[in-house]
């Protein structure tokens, strides 16, 4: 083995992990209402089984539907839902993975006495772990199964969310109505 080779190797195998800071702005950002203009937008785009893109236009009010999506999209609840479900698309992809090779070589140089009879001695060693195979499709089963489970679970969630947004505005358009008759 040269001593180039030798280098490659040792950095290769040296791997390291450094935290990044809590950004201060990104935090606000994060936790900060979302801005009416981006929820416009993104109402028009929107791509869901129970939802039908909408337009919104504010200073008009809201239609029950259109309050839905808006509850839908606004909702801090769902979005840490739809983050946790990145979460578990990246587990499925770990799933998929298989362990890495392990490869390794010495070299033993006899010290001390008379050289004679002496030998020096070389190991090396490719290795696998033959029992992740054993597992690797119930992994990706199961992390499959987990996916499915937690998008099931944001739409349980979106669709409670939607439904509640809708009988509280068709409860505003009801009051709305009882208001003359009151006076």
């Amino acid at each position: 083995m040269t001593v180039p080779g030798l280098a490659v190797m040792a950095i290769l195998g040296c791997a390291t992990y450094h935290p990044l800071p809590l950004d201060r702005q990104a935090e606000r950002r994060a936790l900060a209402p979302p801005d009416m203009r981006a929820v416009t937008v993104e109402a028009a785009k929107i791509r869901h089984p129970l939802l039908e893109p909408v337009h919104l236009d504010p200073a008009q009010g809201l239609t029950p539907d259109q309050a839905a999506v808006v509850a839908v999209l606004t909702n801090p609840q769902l979005r840490v839902a739809r983050d946790q479900r990145g979460l578990v698309r990246a587990q499925v992809i770990q799933a998929g993975l298989l362990p890495n090779p392990v490869a390794s070589y010495s070299q033993d140089i006899p010290t001390g006495g008379s050289d004679r009879g002496k030998v020096t001695g070389y190991d090396t060693r490719l290795g696998f772990d033959l029992t992740s195979l054993l597992t690797y499709s119930l992994r990706r089963e199961a992390a499959g199964a987990q996916a499915q489970a937690v998008d099931l679970d944001i739409a349980w969630q979106e669709w409670q969310v939607a439904q509640a947004a809708r009988m509280a505005a068709f409860h505003v358009l009801a009051l709305r109505e009882e208001l003359p008759l009151a006076r």
